[in-house]
């Protein structure tokens, strides 16, 4: 399984510094990848360069993404570079082989003023992949720290919106207790968190407007719960096979639903009845999708209702 590891950049960073960085690191040469820049001279250009680094000391191969934004095409000094992600790319490599290697690009990049972002951007294939290799210390050292990393960045958020995915923290309840301004939150996303129950803290952003919690193990029972001005709910990959009135009772705003790529089966005609401005659904990947009777009579109950 590939780990992908998140540096931060606290000052300029060139195309060269970050090919002489890895080419330290791996004890060899690296090769990069230079696509042409889109975009325009109005709205500027942009690329996505992609540097590879074979490490086979470490049976591992990096590869280290960058954006580039410029004024004008072609290569040129004038070009800004930020950091994109690492792929620690190493699929017959051992978890204490991978985790020394994260642990040692650390300490590599770090006198280079990069920040390991990782635990606060996307840590759970690392914390899967330790359990999975019966590391259960590792798991829960790491789950903690998760936790720590989440907390620092939420009590620091200047946005409106609390974004958590494929984390995996193991007290998500205080991640989202640590949000300084819930009231200022309009937008929540908690996808592939491994949620079979909506955390209770959820409920300390009243002023909630969009929500995403794709690629749970929820079913429907756990909506009810109340968001007045939700209009936005996305349930993609979930387990829901069931929607009822009930449900969604607690959305009185909700226009658009996105119960996509779940076990869907039925959705209760009368969920209109808690939900009058539901305008749009999607039910793509479904068995609903190709349940011919009940969309029939669906439409014909929910007449402005796109499907």
């Amino acid at each position: 399984m590939d780990w992908t590891l998140t540096f931060r950049e606290s000052q300029p960073v060139t195309v060269e510094l970050c090919e002489q960085a890895l080419s330290t690191f791996v004890g060899g040469p690296v090769s990069t990848h230079r696509p042409s820049f889109r975009g325009n001279p109005r709205d500027g250009f942009f690329r996505e360069l992609t540097i590879t680094a074979p490490c086979p000391s470490r049976d591992l191969t990096l590869v280290l993404s960058l954006g580039q934004e410029a004024w004008t095409e072609g290569d040129n000094p004038a070009a800004t570079t930020s950091l994109g992600s690492l792929r620690l790319d190493a699929p017959a490599a051992s978890f204490a082989t991978k985790l020394a290697a994260w642990h040692a690009l650390r300490e590599a990049f770090h006198p280079l003023g990069w920040t390991d972002a990782t635990l606060s951007s996307f840590p759970a294939p690392i914390v899967d992949e330790a359990e999975a290799a019966g590391e259960r210390e590792h798991a829960a050292r790491l789950r903690a720290e998760i936790t720590a990393a989440l907390v620092a960045r939420a009590r620091n958020a200047e946005h409106f919106e609390a974004r958590l995915h494929s984390c995996r923290a193991d007290d998500l309840e205080a991640v989202l207790e640590a949000y300084v301004a819930p009231e200022r939150i309009v937008f929540a996303t908690l996808a592939h968190c491994g949620l079979r129950a909506l955390p209770r803290a959820l409920l300390r952003f009243p002023n909630l407007e969009i929500l995403h919690l794709d690629s749970n193990a929820i079913d429907g029972s756990a909506l009810r719960v109340s968001f007045p001005k939700l209009y936005m709910l996305t349930l993609s990959r979930c387990a829901i096979q069931t929607l009822g009135r009930d449900d969604l009772a607690g959305f009185p705003a909700l226009a658009h639903l996105d119960a996509s790529s779940c076990p869907l089966r039925e959705l209760e005609p009368t969920i209109l009845e808690a939900c009058p401005k539901l305008a749009r659904v999607d039910i793509r990947d479904t068995p609903l999708a190709n349940d011919v009777a009940q969309l029939a009579e669906l439409r014909a109950r929910w007449a402005n209702v796109v499907f």
